[in-house]
Formats: structure tokens, sequence, C-alpha cells
């Protein structure tokens, strides 16, 4: 079933940004994204810091996706890279949220990062449909930069690193 009014299956609807701004005292600005790493996900964040760059200095982003697009993760990645140039950057996958996929370069992108107990977080290699009657195909050297550009820099063991890739194999790693 189709979304209405769009001709594209429900994985392509986009997904939605929440902000939420307490008092300007707090100097924080809290972004919850809900849905599919997607355009217009980085316009929309580099909109909200545009707005709140002057009064705040700490901004949160929120997690609660199962991935998406890795052209859009990475343009999400500069956003957030440029956030934290100036400002404080905290990314969030709290209790009962999600992080697959092409989510967890981004909720890497964090100074600090707060992952609940019970969130949910998924690995697999980066795939994309072949022409071939729609199939998904690995792209192991898109999955191998994705870890060398953002996992490695953000300090994740590689230990765990490796451990993740050989038990995924070729599968979803929960």
């Amino acid at each position: 079933m189709h979304p209405k009014g769009s001709p594209e299956p429900p994985r392509f609807v986009p997904g939605t940004l929440t902000v939420t701004s307490p008092p300007h005292e707090a100097g924080t600005v809290f972004m919850r994204w809900e849905g599919r790493i997607a355009h217009p996900m980085a316009d929309r964040i580099e909109g909200v810091f545009q707005a709140f760059k002057a009064s705040r200095r700490r901004f949160v982003l929120i997690l609660d996706s199962s991935g998406g697009s890795v052209a859009e993760g990475h343009k999400v990645i500069t956003v957030l890279r440029l956030i934290r140039r100036t400002h404080t950057l905290d990314t969030s996958v709290g209790p009962g949220l999600r992080c697959g996929s092409m989510c967890v370069p981004v909720y890497l992108q964090g100074e600090t990062r707060f992952g609940a107990r019970t969130s949910s977080w998924l690995f697999h290699e980066v795939t994309r449909r072949s022409k071939d009657f729609g199939k998904l195909r690995r792209v192991t050297e898109s999955s191998r930069n994705l870890i060398q550009s953002y996992w490695y820099p953000a300090g994740v063991s590689r230990t765990w690193i490796e451990r993740m890739l050989r038990e995924q194999d070729g599968y979803d790693w929960w």
C-alpha cells in the first residue's frame, strides 16, 4: 500500500524532524528524527541549526531510524560536523527506539552518545537494489568506507568491529 498521493512504496516516505527548544537560558535544542535516513533530513537539521545557532550552544539529536540512504547519511554527517565546529552536539537513541544501518554512522557523530539498554541496533553491509528484478546486492567496499570514515574516528573498538563483521557475514546483525 502506498502512502496517500505517493507513487512510492512506504519505505521511501521521508522521516520527520520534531524540534523542542526549552527556554533560552537552557541553551539546548532537542531534535528528534523519526524515520528513514532520507532527503530532506540534512536540509531540515541544517535549517534548525541556522535558526538557533546564535542563541543556543548545545544541540541534541534523538534518533529513531531503521536506516536509509548512504548518500543522505553523508550529507547529514556533513551538517552534524558543521554544528560540532562551534557548538556541542550530542546524539541519543532512547528506550524502545532503534538505530539501524545508516543511522549508526549518524549516531556516531555525537560528542557524547547516549544509547539506552532497551534500544535496538541493526548492523549489516551496505546494500543496493540491482536492476535484476530489484534484488538486493551487497556493496562491501561501501561498507568498509563507512567503517573507515565514521566508526574508527568515533572510537568504536576495532575488536568489536571485527567481531561484528565476522558474525554478520552477509546477514543482519542485531
